[in-house]
């Protein structure tokens, strides 16, 4: 996993270990929703047009829980998708991010999704503990 912060001029490359795979497949949303039911209590909040619908994700089981307290995902009602994604760890630390002017279904081609750093970026290399 890369993270980049171009006003910093700093990029992490972070390793993380096979047994914390599924804490980042569930971060990063990509978990199918038959597993996530498995690992999280649901709750689908209608607050009505034209907010969002809100869908809270608690995790059930202990491990999970000493990391993640809760997943608050803001859900767009026409387009059903996600404008905010809000992550609050178990230790109260909090990361939220918004979603602006979203399109669905358009072309993106595939260079977008290539991550080219200059040579001005410092890369760190970290890599998380078994």
């Amino acid at each position: 996993m890369t993270t980049f912060r171009p006003d910093d001029g700093v990029a992490e490359r972070i390793t993380v270990p096979k047994k914390h795979s599924r804490f980042v497949r569930v971060l990063a949303g990509t978990q199918p929703l038959d597993e996530l039911k498995v690992q999280f209590s649901m709750t689908l909040s209608d607050r009505g047009a034209p907010k969002p619908f809100v869908l809270t994700l608690k995790p059930i089981h202990r491990t999970l829980k000493r990391k993640l307290a809760q997943v608050r995902l803001e859900i767009d009602r026409n387009l059903l998708l996600p404008v905010v994604v809000e992550y609050l760890e178990a230790d109260g630390d909090s990361t939220r991010y918004e979603f602006t002017d979203l399109k669905a279904n358009t072309e993106i081609p595939d260079e977008i999704f290539e991550l080219v750093l200059g040579d001005d970026v410092r890369v760190n290399d970290i890599n998380l503990p078994d």
